[in-house]
């Protein structure tokens, strides 16, 4: 999204239509398409996730952006990633775009920051153990949605929210 230079928190999750988004921590669905989706919105800026979801994606960094990992454990071995606080979280974000993509507890903690959320529904309901926390979508306008077809021809609605605050 063009924001006028201007830098901003981001969120960054896909959802089944019951808003499942993990299954003993990894995505409870496997769309390509979406992960492209999210590799082109992420590529070249800083991507901020929980300790879990490091994990989830096997503690490594993902290729051409900036990983930060947001965790309580002082002593936890990040080589692939820097740890980061909220405080210099949103420092960063003042200098470039941050998307944060999970999990819950690190979204919960930037719900009243967070200038964009870039949402994908998944068609369907899957295996779930975690469900994207409640947000209120009245404080944003859905400002794009597109649709495709993926794997085993299921819908995908990508959706993009901005804060109604923002100008």
């Amino acid at each position: 999204m063009n924001n006028g230079g201007m830098h901003m928190i981001n969120f960054i999750w896909a959802e089944d239509q019951n808003g499942g988004i993990g299954y003993h921590n990894h995505l409870p669905f496997h769309q390509p398409k979406d992960l492209n989706y999210f590799k082109t919105a992420t590529m070249g800026h800083a991507v901020v996730m929980g300790r879990k979801t490091f994990e989830s994606i096997g503690k490594r960094s993902l290729p051409n952006r900036a990983n930060y990992v947001f965790t309580r454990q002082s002593d936890y071995d990040f080589k692939e990633a820097k740890p980061i606080t909220k405080e210099e979280l949103v420092a960063l974000a003042k200098t470039t775009s941050v998307f944060i993509i999970g999990g819950n507890s690190v979204f919960r903690l930037f719900l009243e920051e967070v200038d964009y959320l870039y949402r994908t529904v998944v068609d369907g309901v899957y295996p779930a153990d975690t469900y994207i926390l409640p947000i209120d979508y009245d404080k944003f306008d859905l400002v794009k949605q597109t649709e495709e077809i993926g794997e085993n021809d299921t819908r995908l609605t990508f959706q993009v929210w901005k804060r109604k605050t923002l100008h």
